[in-house]
């Protein structure tokens, strides 16, 4: 398993509820983790188009994907343009590492 892997997860088990927008980020990354894959760039962006829009708008569920991309060490930029590909727009915020 990967180092980042576990700290992701206790960064997700940090948090008190789960909403189910939240619920499909850690399934997601659960399976392809522990299905023996290397979770890598192109799984996160098939995260983000994933999640419905109105999940963007949740505090939680942009600091999640914020910890996993940091984690997976995906830049501001990268980031910037799996959103632009998918018309999705987000609070500066939670752009910068």
């Amino acid at each position: 398993m990967h180092k980042w892997y576990f700290s992701f997860i206790q960064f997700f088990d940090s948090m008190t509820r789960h909403s189910p927008a939240e619920k499909v980020i850690i399934s997601q990354v659960k399976y392809v983790i522990e299905g023996g894959y290397e979770y890598d760039h192109k799984d996160f962006q098939r995260l983000i188009a994933l999640l419905p829009k109105r999940a963007y708008k949740m505090t939680s569920v942009l600091q999640i994907l914020n910890n996993l991309r940091n984690e997976l060490e995906i830049g501001d930029d990268k980031y910037m343009k799996y959103l632009r590909s998918c018309d999705i727009t987000v609070p500066s915020w939670s752009i910068s590492k």
